[in-house]
């Protein structure tokens, strides 16, 4: 049923197709917080008319309109080359299905989702798909209360990669590599099992995590459960080294001694170094070790596994590790 405005008229998606006829050279529409509806079908005639119009615009507001179906918001808004910001606050949205083989809204960089039934893990999957979105709203919805905040957020960074805004705060670069990290970590186990299980095991786990192969190809697989368990024997207790700064920070020390967990991994290694030195967060940090004993202690050893723990490399107390920075 059309909404009705003020003073009883009623205003639908017939009308709103009439308006956007008048202006032929309008860029942006809003209709939120109107009761329309589901948009209209593009097979029909009403509906044929409506995404003709739609599909020219760069900004679209459905806020509060009551839309249900996002498949119909593909079919009408999906091919549009114009698109780059779409506002579907405030909805009765339970899942997001974006086909994995066609190309949709492919200029949209902006994608506003918050308060509606989002309630499975596989709608946010599918938001990978679509190519230039940056800017992700999508607080208020069931499923981010299916754990905490914080294991939310890294949830959301992992499995959106390319997303660079996230519910308005900006994802830092050590933000997304500590996310995609926690991640590999979190379902390594599950990964682990299925790749022993066959292929359809394979395939039921890639569908479940699809952006697990790309982290994987990125920073590397997890370790084995078998290696985890015989190098974590070794790698208990606090390791006591002496950390380097080179080139020498503007305005931070270039030499610290701390006590450091043995099995704390690089990548947050590198967060600490970033820290203590207040290197630029835009800086690029190679970390390496070089060891106090006879005849190694001018051999610098790379850390060069993002997910491996310090214990790995053999680190042992007194030994120095340098952070060298390039880069703001």
């Amino acid at each position: 049923m059309p909404a009705e405005k003020v003073g009883g008229i009623p205003f639908g998606w017939q009308e709103i197709t009439r308006i956007l006829g008048w202006m032929p050279a309008l860029q942006e529409v809003c209709v939120a917080y109107n009761e329309l509806g589901d948009l209209p079908d593009p097979e029909t005639q009403l509906g044929s008319r409506l995404t003709a119009l739609l599909r020219k615009l760069t900004e679209v507001d459905l806020t509060g309109t009551g839309q249900t179906c996002f498949k119909r918001i593909l079919d009408v808004l999906g091919p549009s080359a114009s698109l780059t910001s779409l506002v579907l606050n405030a909805n009765r949205i339970h899942e997001m299905r974006i086909p994995e083989n066609e190309i949709v809204l492919p200029a949209l960089t902006q994608l506003t989702l918050r308060d509606n039934l989002i309630n499975d893990w596989g709608s946010i999957n599918a938001l990978a798909r679509l190519p230039s979105l940056e800017n992700l709203i999508i607080s208020q919805n069931p499923i981010l209360s299916s754990t905490t905040p914080e294991t939310a957020r890294q949830e959301l960074i992992a499995r959106v990669p390319k997303v660079q805004m996230l519910n308005r705060q900006e994802v830092e670069r050590d933000e997304r590599r500590g996310a995609e990290l926690d991640f590999l970590k979190r379902y390594g186990k599950a990964w682990a099992i299925a790749e022993k299980s066959g292929e359809e095991s394979k395939a039921a786990f890639e569908k479940q995590f699809p952006s697990f192969k790309l982290l994987c190809d990125k920073h590397g697989a997890p370790e084995s459960g078998e290696t985890k368990s015989v190098i974590r024997a070794l790698k208990e207790g606090l390791l006591e080294l002496t950390m380097f700064c080179e080139p020498v920070p503007v305005s931070g020390p270039n030499e610290i001694v701390k006590r450091i967990p043995a099995r704390m991994t690089v990548n947050h290694l590198r967060t600490l170094a970033r820290r203590l030195f207040r290197i630029p967060m835009t800086a690029t940090i190679d970390l390496f070790t070089s060891g106090a004993r006879p005849g190694v202690d001018e051999i610098e050893i790379p850390l060069d596994s993002d997910t491996r723990e310090l214990g790995f490399f053999g680190i042992i107390n007194g030994d120095r590790l340098i952070a060298r920075w390039s880069g703001e």
